[in-house]
C-alpha cells in the first residue's frame, strides 16, 4: 500500500570471516505505476529502499545502498529494480560507486 514506511536494524554475520555487524534497512513504499519491460507490461507499486551498511573502516565511510524496486502482484515479484551503493572515503569526500544496475523481468508465464 502507498505510504507505508519502516525501519530497522537488522543483526548480520560475514562468512566465512565470522565478523559481526548491522545495517539499517528503511523502506517507503510510493505509488502505484506502470511499468514496461522486456515481459510485456505491468502495475507496479514503486518501493525504495535505503541501506546503510556497518562496514566502514579507518579509511572510509559506510556503504550506503539506494535500490528501488517495481514490484508487480501479477508477476508475483519485482518487474525493475534499480541498485545504486557506494560510499565516501574518510579523509575527502570522494565517492566511489561499487554497484549501479538495473535489473528487469525478460520473460513471464503466468502459473495456473
Amino acid at each position: 500500500m502507498p505510504g507505508q514506511r519502516s525501519a530497522k536494524w537488522v543483526d548480520v554475520v560475514a562468512e566465512p570471516s565470522g565478523n559481526k555487524g548491522q545495517f539499517n534497512y528503511y523502506f517507503n513504499t510510493r505509488n502505484w505505476e506502470k511499468q514496461t519491460v522486456p515481459a510485456g507490461s505491468f502495475d507496479t507499486i514503486r518501493i525504495d529502499v535505503l541501506m546503510m551498511l556497518d562496514d566502514a573502516t579507518a579509511f572510509r565511510n559506510g556503504t550506503t545502498c539506494n535500490f528501488i524496486y517495481w514490484y508487480s502482484p501479477a508477476a508475483r515479484g519485482t518487474v525493475r529494480e534499480r541498485r545504486t551503493a557506494l560510499f565516501t572515503t574518510a579523509l575527502s569526500p570522494t565517492e566511489t560507486q561499487v554497484q549501479n544496475a538495473t535489473y528487469e523481468l525478460a520473460s513471464f508465464t503466468p502459473g495456473k
